[in-house]
């Protein structure tokens, strides 16, 4: 038990998170690992990854509602009575934890962009260029890619829909089939996209490229 490892003392008045930052694919839609060479991937096998937090004053219990990983901060800086920037995304779930509220999110949200980075080295595993972002409900997945050949030129646009009451593994696209609901969740969708590009344009922070020998370090481990 990893609380007997600390002093009692100190895990009494100690908040503990443990969460992971993804899943793993295998084999499913033809997919290994957080990602396919070509595109991203954000199934569920993938994005939905458990949270689990110890909040001393709190009595332990299992939440149902949708949670994001940008959801950690506020919740922290909520409990240890430290106030929340304005411009911080993300909401604080203890009302969640305490049962006070049901949902804090009708959606969730996830996006990643794979070989469009500044500087990218010819080595780069994703030779192709992809975008891929997608909005879930409790009852609803949409899954947007967006993927570029070598040069950088548009190849294939690709939505999935999923009911995941129905369909939890996400087999059964019904884009097609349920249009109108797919053309609602694009839309949901535009709104957060163009929301998280411009806090991106407002906080960004000069990327830099990691040292030759940090990244030969990398290969040798078995990295890339």
């Amino acid at each position: 038990n990893f609380l007997y490892v600390l002093d009692k003392t100190i895990s009494k008045n100690t908040v503990i998170v443990i969460l992971s930052d993804h899943g793993e694919m295998f084999a499913k839609h033809g997919r290994f690992g957080r990602a396919g060479g070509v595109r991203g991937t954000l199934y569920d096998d993938v994005v939905h990854v458990p949270l689990m937090m110890k909040i001393p004053s709190l009595k332990g219990t299992m939440v149902h509602g949708l949670v994001e990983m940008i959801d950690v901060m506020p919740t922290l800086l909520y409990i240890l009575n430290v106030s929340q920037p304005k411009q911080m995304q993300g909401r604080n779930v203890v009302p969640l934890i305490k049962g006070e509220k049901r949902d804090i999110h009708s959606y969730v949200f996830a996006g990643a962009k794979f070989g469009l980075q500044i500087g990218r080295p010819s080595w780069f595993i994703y030779r192709s260029q992809s975008i891929s972002e997608s909005i879930r409900s409790k009852e609803w997945k949409l899954i947007h890619e967006i993927i570029y050949d070598e040069e950088g030129k548009l190849e294939q646009e690709v939505y999935e829909l999923y009911n995941l009451k129905d369909d939890p593994d996400e087999l059964r696209n019904l884009a097609l089939e349920q249009s109108d609901r797919t053309l609602e969740l694009q839309g949901v969708l535009k709104s957060w996209k163009d929301k998280a590009t411009s806090y991106d344009a407002q906080n960004i922070s000069s990327p830099q490229l990691l040292p030759p020998d940090i990244i030969e370090q990398g290969r040798k481990h078995g990295y890339w």
